[in-house]
């Protein structure tokens, strides 16, 4: 792990680049994510939120006017471009998504469906959480029937409940193994359980863009805190773990850094800056 190598650094969203319970940037991680920039060092948002969700934060670090940068979405299903270039785009089917809605009543969970511009779901009786998602990420919220998801672009299903009612509820994983030959599924938050098309995670989005703007893993970092963080972080070269990270994401990691409320994106890009003399 040589950090005067990096040219480009991944960083996730919620709980990351972004404190989850307050959904706001500082300052501090907004300026030296500007200092990178202009250090020539590529910054890559990686999130499993839509692009809407993820733009006012490009908007606030200037990313959105000027040359075209990059975006990882869904969880590694969607690469966008600022100038709305779709680069990779991965779907889950209609049947996919019968089962994963089944499989939510018998569960007996909240789930919707995400599409590019808006959340779906099949619950007459909205979940909360999926209102607060659709909020959070800028989309539209729609009740349709199942019927109706018939040729929806669907980039994941996501179970979505309060943590004592989820967990319990996803403990046995039988149910989910039975679909594990045409779906991967990944804990995103305790309230969120997420189904994505096999083989979809955050490394796949970092190995279209290492094609695309010809960047080698060697020379990339990634920084996460949760255990859909994991793949873009082995891929990388570096993979750092946020100090409020799940331990399980910190025992994998090449380097720790500072909690989310203390700033600890921008203290990791300070250490590449220095280390290469910025």
């Amino acid at each position: 792990m040589d950090l005067k190598q990096i040219k480009l650094i991944a960083i996730d969203v919620d709980g990351t680049l972004v404190d989850a319970a307050t959904n706001q940037i500082t300052s501090s991680v907004v300026d030296a994510v500007k200092r990178a920039r202009s250090a020539g060092i590529r910054i890559v948002i990686c999130s499993g939120r839509a692009f809407t969700g993820i733009k006012p934060w490009l908007a606030k670090m200037d990313m959105l006017t000027g040359p075209e940068e990059y975006a990882v979405c869904y969880g590694g299903g969607l690469v966008m471009s600022t100038h709305n270039r779709i680069l990779l785009k991965k779907l889950i089917t209609y049947d996919d998504y019968l089962d994963l809605e089944y499989l939510s009543r018998k569960l007996g969970l909240h789930f919707h469906a995400s599409g590019l511009n808006n959340i779906y779901t099949a619950n007459r009786n909205i979940g909360k959480w999926s209102v607060r998602e659709a909020s959070m990420v800028k989309t539209g919220l729609c009740y349709r029937t199942p019927e109706e998801m018939k040729g929806i672009d669907i980039f994941k299903g996501m179970f979505i409940d309060d943590p004592e009612i989820l967990e319990p509820a996803i403990a046995d994983q039988t149910p989910f193994k039975k679909l594990s030959d045409r779906l991967t599924f990944v804990r995103t938050l305790d309230s969120y359980y997420e189904g994505l098309p096999k083989g979809v995670d955050k490394s796949l989005g970092l190995q279209k863009l290492s094609e695309v703007l010809q960047i080698k893993p060697a020379e990339m970092m990634a920084i996460g805190d949760e255990i859909n963080d994991l793949p873009m972080m082995k891929y990388a070269a570096c993979g750092v773990a946020m100090g409020n990270a799940r331990q399980s994401v910190k025992d994998q990691a090449d380097l720790v850094t500072s909690s989310v409320q203390e700033d600890g994106v921008a203290k990791v890009i300070d250490q590449v800056l220095a280390a290469q003399g910025q």
